[in-house]
């Protein structure tokens, strides 16, 4: 085999120790009931999240009790993560194509197996339900998606890969990509770039591992509502939003409303991890991390709620606006 294809086959051996380390998939549940949305994060060998909490909603619709014991595969997962862990690793020792062949395939085939067993899951709880359930509706699929969103009810729910999930599809692609090399399927007449290769895969990983909820979700002015105040957010110079680790956005009109927010946020969900962002006052259609920002708060200027708070992306558009409104500029994400 080539060097590259060898370096490539182990890079997709090791990335499945992430598996070990991370959920491979999760379930989201958002309702107005639930502003903070409900989770359940499925790993290897585990469930966690707000399993309790779901199952005692699917209790009265007469869904089945989701527990780790009723799940056979979290037996047999760690041990088929850590054969091909070693497996891809050991294909790149041996240097021999009809063993990577060998990998790729089944790796392929464990992947295409995993979703149709985790589809099959998901069917017999969206469809097996008790008769005897104490709320029956017409609707009787309670079937959540295989990936992406589905209103269910009144329940939005989301299923999508979680971090470990990303890296196994990631080890997936690799395997494929290094089979695809060594057949010469396209006859390339240039060496591979392995260096490009690794990069990628180093910038995937960094990306990986901070993904979640990194970019603010705009504002829709005129119609979104402040998560706060619950008025119709439409003065533009004023937006601001947190973002949590998982991408559910709050948007708020004030810089004040998101404050009062964040202090019963931080109370009730102490483990969330979240970002701050604000509009910037003399360029509206721009977000800037709350701790990076320049905050001005003058009595002169008619935020939405009165705070009295703006944002500006540089110290010289801070001052701009105290020479027009006068008050106290503050660096940073100081609330005061």
């Amino acid at each position: 085999m080539k060097i590259s294809t060898r370096i490539i086959v182990a890079l997709s051996g090791l990335a499945l120790i992430a598996t070990f380390f991370a959920p491979i998939w999760m379930i989201l549940l958002e309702a107005p009931q639930f502003p903070e949305g409900l989770s359940m994060h499925i790993w290897i060998n585990k469930l966690t999240g707000n399993v309790d909490t779901i199952n005692g909603l699917n209790h009265y619709i007469g869904m089945q009790k989701i527990s780790a014991e009723s799940f056979p595969e979290f037996k047999i997962l760690p041990g088929l993560m850590g054969f091909f862990l070693v497996f891809g690793v050991v294909t790149a020792l041996l240097n021999k194509k009809s063993i990577l062949y060998i990998y790729t395939a089944l790796l392929v085939l464990f992947a295409l197996v995993a979703m149709v067993d985790f589809y099959m899951w998901e069917y017999s709880y969206g469809h097996d339900l008790d008769p005897h359930a104490p709320i029956k509706l017409d609707d009787t699929s309670f079937q959540p998606p295989l990936l992406g969103y589905k209103q269910i009810a009144n329940f939005l729910a989301g299923s999508f890969p979680a971090l470990g999930g990303v890296f196994f599809i990631l080890s997936v692609l690799l395997a494929v990509v290094a089979a695809v090399i060594e057949l010469n399927i396209f006859k390339r007449k240039k060496p591979v770039p392995v260096m490009s290769i690794i990069t990628i895969f180093t910038i995937f990983m960094m990306s990986a591992c901070t993904a979640g909820g990194t970019n603010p979700v705009a504002i829709n002015f005129g119609s979104d509502e402040c998560s706060h105040c619950k008025m119709t957010i439409s003065d533009k110079k004023y937006g601001a939003e947190i973002l949590t680790a998982k991408g559910k956005a709050y948007k708020f009109d004030d810089m004040g409303c998101m404050a009062d927010f964040e202090k019963e946020f931080v109370k009730n969900n102490a483990a969330e991890k979240f970002q701050r962002f604000v509009i910037n006052f003399y360029s509206p259609t721009n977000f800037v991390n709350l701790d990076n920002a320049h905050l001005l708060k003058s009595s002169s200027l008619r935020t939405p709620m009165a705070s009295g708070w703006v944002a500006f992306g540089t110290a010289t558009e801070a001052q701009k606006a105290q020479k027009e409104y006068g008050g106290e500029i503050v660096a940073g994400n100081l609330f005061k």
